[in-house]
């Protein structure tokens, strides 16, 4: 009885802990055109507000998780949980966007070293048998503050400051760093070691490639920073490679990825990340495009996240009942079909969005959750430190890469339809496209460039900057809805069906 009694309060810790993290995810990108227009931010900073963070967690979350395995669950929980509540007061606090970028990515670090103990601790309190369940209700209550992040997002930004969506993660942080250190023990401690070179190499890799994508832009797709950077990133994956062989205390355990299982898992949650990222430029596209307000804005982003709660613990069960191919090509199916439906009926926002929308939800729920089960429970006890921060790492890189580089297919193909726009207008043909930028979210200098022209040719310029936005989205959307037919069929033709549970995964 005490076991159970402690394992509720363990549960609760862990929802805590998950919905401060979802919820710092779905409350920010209503708040970005606002941010923007108040720190005077251009398109590629805005993206980097998104990126500094995501992008930090990928790098760090292979750390976090093997910092978990030497120096206890408890200890690295409570650490990332206090960096994450001081970083996210400063982010509230900013006066700039260099400062507001360095505080999120500390917040990041915070981030990294929470996320990979938040499964291990519910495993180590639960059996297997009850283990898909109680991640999926998990995922399924946190999921309520992910719903509730959109809406409170815009109006807070409408009627107070977009400054308040910081400011509520240091209450959820003090709390459930509270009931850890009351209801989980400590664990030993192991005498494993930290492959530094390991951890440099995969950091450097991933920084390159993202900088790469996010900054060609603004420096030029074969400008010589540009491939440098990207030769810097393969350089850095291939010695991180050749070193991890090598080495029998790795930072990154490749013989993992021999389990047929988890490759595949680790596949399937880096590629629905990288598609679902989409969404993340759609709460700016309302406001920007349709002349949303941030709350009206913050419901329609929300309408997505409302499935989770039903989808998150019917997924997890039907892992428990089959496997995980099945609910995997299942989500993937739907996840296919939403974004068709959302690519065309973006620009309307009528109920074939709001049905698309929702079965996006569903989608992303049912690709993401028996991926991440069925992932980790391939794997033997003693391994789940390390594999759960591979997993967590390849969902934050997921989200990274697809923010890098559907972002960079939306500035770019925005950028392009707006200036041949341009210069197909005999009024506006002399004019530099980049002047504009930020003019949708009314930056001040965009403006002033605006109101120097003729007011003949101010509307026009504007609806030029709305369609090119509109074409650009969808053609964004498009390509997500690709990666998600790309894992659909990898997922039929390479993933080992699966009979039963208990025949499928002795190693436990």
């Amino acid at each position: 009885m005490k076991k159970e009694y402690a394992s509720i309060w363990i549960f609760l810790s862990v929802f805590l802990a998950s919905s401060m993290i979802f919820f710092d995810q779905s409350i920010l990108p209503v708040a970005l055109p606002s941010i923007q227009k108040s720190l005077g931010s251009s398109p590629t900073q805005i993206q980097w507000m998104i990126n500094a963070y995501r992008l930090t967690i990928a790098a760090f979350v292979l750390g976090g998780g093997k910092l978990a395995d030497m120096f206890g669950l408890r200890r690295i929980f409570c650490w990332g949980m206090f960096i994450f509540a001081i970083s996210s007061i400063l982010c509230g606090l900013s006066p700039s966007t260099a400062f507001l970028l360095v505080n999120r990515f500390i917040q990041g670090i915070g981030a990294a070293l929470v996320v990979p103990t938040l499964s291990p601790l519910l495993f180590s309190a639960f059996s297997i048998e009850k283990r898909g369940f109680v991640v999926g209700l998990k995922v399924s209550l946190s999921s309520v503050l992910m719903i509730l992040g959109p809406p409170m997002g815009g109006v807070l930004t409408q009627y107070l400051s977009w400054r308040y969506i910081f400011w509520i993660n240091p209450f959820i942080a003090v709390l459930g760093i509270i009931l850890v250190l009351i209801f989980v023990r400590r664990s030993a401690k192991s005498k494993d070691h930290f492959d530094f070179f390991g951890f440099l190499f995969f950091t450097f890799a991933i920084y390159s490639f993202s900088l790469s994508m996010m900054q060609a832009r603004n420096w030029g797709w074969f400008s010589y920073p540009i491939i440098f950077l990207f030769l810097l990133s393969v350089i850095f994956f291939s010695f991180l490679i050749f070193q991890e062989k090598k080495r029998k205390r790795a930072f990154i355990d490749i013989n993992l990825f021999k389990n047929n299982t988890f490759a595949v898992c680790s596949l399937n949650i880096m590629v629905v990340k990288i598609a679902l990222a989409a969404a993340i430029f759609w709460p700016i596209f309302f406001q920007q495009a349709l002349n949303f307000s941030p709350s009206k804005a913050g419901i329609y982003a929300m309408i997505s996240f409302i499935p989770m709660l039903i989808a998150a613990p019917i997924g997890g069960k039907l892992v428990d009942k089959m496997g995980a191919r099945k609910p995997l090509l299942l989500g993937q199916g739907l996840t296919f079909l939403s974004f068709l439906g959302i690519c065309y009926f973006l620009p309307k926002a009528n109920i074939g969005l709001i049905l698309s929308l929702t079965l996006m939800g569903f989608g992303g729920t049912f690709s993401l959750t028996p991926a991440f089960i069925g992932g980790l429970n391939s794997i033997p006890q003693k391994r789940r430190g390390r594999a759960a921060g591979i997993l967590n790492a390849v969902r934050s890189l997921g989200i990274s890469l697809g923010v890098a580089l559907l972002g960079a297919l939306l500035l770019n193909t925005q950028t392009y339809f707006f200036a041949s726009f341009l210069k197909k207008n005999l009024k506006t043909m002399h004019l530099d496209p980049f002047q504009f930028d930020g003019l949708l979210s009314h930056v001040k200098t965009a403006e002033e460039n605006l109101r120097a022209l003729n007011p003949a040719i101010q509307q026009e310029i504007i609806t030029m900057m709305k369609t090119s936005l509109t074409w650009a989205n969808q053609i964004t959307i498009f390509c997500a809805a690709l990666f998600s037919l790309f894992m659909f069929l990898f997922i039929y033709k390479f993933m080992e069906k699966e009979k039963k549970i208990a025949e499928y995964y002795p190693s436990n």
